[in-house]
């Protein structure tokens, strides 16, 4: 009887070797854009990998219920939390910008448009869930 068993891997096997894999290539989107200062349409493929890894997870990770919340149990949100994913979302996403090219710290101009840039993200990015969970109950 117990030859006929099926063994699974482990699921933490799995999980090493796909984070390896997403943050190398991610390491690698980075390299070929910031070190060796290729175009970024030369490294669509790339960017377009990673973006489609990405929205996959996403997407497994709220079918399985495994999605990182900043609510608690009683619907309340979670403010430190949700204040931490904001600041960090946001220099990541400024310095994603500003190492593409598409802002500019050059001049006084391109610090102020990318302060501006930084906050109309920062802002979005902590009122959409709220407003999303507003909308969701109506």
């Amino acid at each position: 009887m117990e030859k006929n068993k099926k063994t699974t891997p482990p699921r933490h096997d799995f999980t090493v070797a796909f984070y390896g894999l997403y943050f190398g290539l991610l390491v690698l989107l980075f390299f070929r854009i910031f070190i060796l200062r290729q175009d970024v349409i030369a490294s669509l493929d790339l960017a377009i990998l990673f973006l489609a890894i990405s929205i996959f997870s996403l997407v497994q990770m709220r079918k399985q219920g495994t999605w990182p919340d900043i609510w608690n149990e009683y619907g309340k949100l979670l403010y430190g939390k949700h204040l931490i994913d904001t600041i960090i979302s946001t220099f990541f996403f400024t310095f994603i910008m500003v190492g593409a090219g598409f802002w500019s710290l050059d001049t006084p101009g391109g610090v102020f448009g990318t302060i501006i840039g930084a906050t109309v993200y920062a802002v979005l990015w902590w009122f959409l869930p709220v407003l999303l969970k507003q909308r969701r109950r109506k």
